[in-house]
């Protein structure tokens, strides 16, 4: 190079000359201080028009949140929690005969009623079976009474409770009620001469009375007599002074008829 100065001096003008005409180009693509992507960025329109935003959460697995929602109006696409809820009914129940139970209720705000299923158990609390269905009165008010009777001579206890359906498919239970069994009789002979026994076993402890009626229903013979409950009781009734017919005997406690059935006088 120092014998030979001259024949380098080209170059070297030659790459200070492209050096600067590609700083020109830059400058007219770029403003300075500007960064170059390698692909574009959408322009923004300005404030006034309308600018839709999409924002992603980032996503937390293993966490599920759920937000119950709940109807007053209970209906039969909500949980059975919900449908069983106690409504504003009141049930009463007592034996009336040996095989009729009166049962009564009071309901009140029977918005979209359609009627009541009348249900029982012999078992426990939990296990009913739906016997009888009252329909709801065709002008609904703010309260409303009804009435039925259960045909039931089972010596068991029997629980009863109501079931309001609604038009909607809704439903809300009532309380519920225990009517004593019934006491369970046997006459015999039958037919029978000059004595007849009763033999029944009770389920409580009290005084009765048996009475013997004649097809007419006149009261021929009246006789006092107790009862112990668990056990059978066995008692006599005199029938000597009867003509030869049908009688109808009545077992009656508190003025109510617990048993009643039919012999025959020779």
């Amino acid at each position: 190079m120092k014998k030979y100065p001259c024949l380098y001096l080209p170059v070297f003008l030659l790459l200070i000359f492209n050096a600067s005409a590609q700083i020109k180009i830059n400058s007219q693509v770029s403003p300075p201080g500007k960064i170059v992507l390698p692909y574009q960025i959408p322009r923004v329109e300005n404030a006034g028009k309308k600018i839709t935003v999409f924002q992603i959460a980032p996503k937390q697995p293993g966490v599920i949140n759920v937000q119950p929602k709940f109807n007053v109006r209970s209906s039969g696409e909500q949980c059975a929690l919900l449908n069983s809820i106690t409504s504003s009914l009141k049930l009463e129940g007592e034996r009336s005969a040996a095989s009729l139970v009166n049962l009564k209720w009071e309901a009140k705000e029977l918005y979209d009623r359609k009627g009541f299923e009348i249900q029982r158990s012999f078992v426990d609390t939990t296990h009913f079976k739906t016997v009888a269905f009252v329909t709801a009165y065709a002008e609904a008010s703010a309260k409303e009474k009804y009435t039925a009777i259960d045909l039931n001579d089972n010596i068991q206890p029997a629980y009863y409770r109501l079931k309001q359906l609604k038009l909607d498919s809704g439903y809300a239970y009532s309380n519920i009620v225990l009517v004593k069994g019934i006491m369970q009789l046997t006459l015999f002979p039958n037919p029978a001469s000059d004595v007849l026994y009763l033999k029944l076993q009770s389920l409580q402890t009290n005084d009765a009375t048996i009475m013997i009626y004649d097809n007419k229903g006149v009261l021929l013979i009246k006789q006092s007599t107790n009862l112990i409950k668990d056990i059978i009781n066995i008692k006599t009734v005199s029938i000597h002074s009867l003509p030869a017919g049908m009688y109808n005997v009545k077992l009656v406690h508190a003025d109510i008829t617990l048993y009643a059935d039919k012999f025959i006088k020779e």
